[in-house]
């Protein structure tokens, strides 16, 4: 290869790894996932954001070089709703830490029926069920 170009490709990335830490593109953040959206949809379009803020701070740095590492630490359901935590550059090393402690799930369902998939997209599967004997104490002990 040609050594200047290797020089130039250096210093680029020289570049680019001080405008991550200047932008300060190092730690953990907690999006609101929307419904149908895919866990690594959202990590995608977080790395997208973090990646054209690097190249509108210096549009000589190429596509690779302003590329962020960002992770999620634990894969929502497409339909679910809620935090998702990322890390970002040197914070996805932190995820193991953050994810170890106790998570709380809040869900709305419908009781008395079964559908095909088990979730609210499929089709109702045999009869509707009664579900009176079913209380806010025995949903609380289970």
């Amino acid at each position: 290869r040609d050594p200047a170009k290797v020089q130039l490709d250096e210093e680029r990335a020289r570049v680019a790894a001080e405008l991550k830490k200047n932008l300060d593109m190092d730690g953990v953040m907690a999006i609101n996932k929307p419904a149908n959206w895919t866990s690594f949809d959202v990590v995608a379009k977080v790395r997208s954001e973090l990646g054209k803020l690097l190249r509108e701070a210096d549009d000589t740095l190429t596509h690779k070089q302003c590329r962020v590492k960002v992770g999620h630490g634990g894969t929502l359901d497409p339909m679910a709703t809620g935090v998702l935590v990322l890390g970002v550059g040197s914070g996805t090393k932190l995820m193991d830490d953050y994810t170890k402690g106790s998570k709380c799930y809040e869900a709305i369902g419908i009781f008395g029926f079964e559908t095909d998939t088990g979730d609210a997209e499929g089709v109702q599967t045999g009869e509707k069920q009664d579900f009176s004997h079913v209380t806010d104490e025995s949903l609380r002990a289970a």
